[in-house]
């Protein structure tokens, strides 16, 4: 445990696989930074990651909409 402690991990989709990375990074002690489409899609991982520990946030983004991005 704790392998990636002082690290983060930025970590683009929240459904199947990208919330497994996210709870598995967020185990292992990295800060997780999450992005995703869907706004409660996103709440429920991060809520998941916080749960065990680890610090998560997250935020909103649509990859393929360029005025999202400043």
């Amino acid at each position: 445990m704790n392998k990636l402690k002082n690290k983060v991990a930025v970590i683009y989709g929240n459904r199947s696989v990208g919330g497994s990375i996210a709870r598995a990074f967020g185990g292992e002690g990295a800060r997780v930074f999450l992005m995703g489409r869907t706004p409660e899609k996103l709440k429920t991982i991060t809520d998941k990651v916080f749960g065990a520990n680890a610090r998560a946030s997250g935020v909103t983004l649509e990859q393929f909409n360029a005025g999202m991005i400043a």
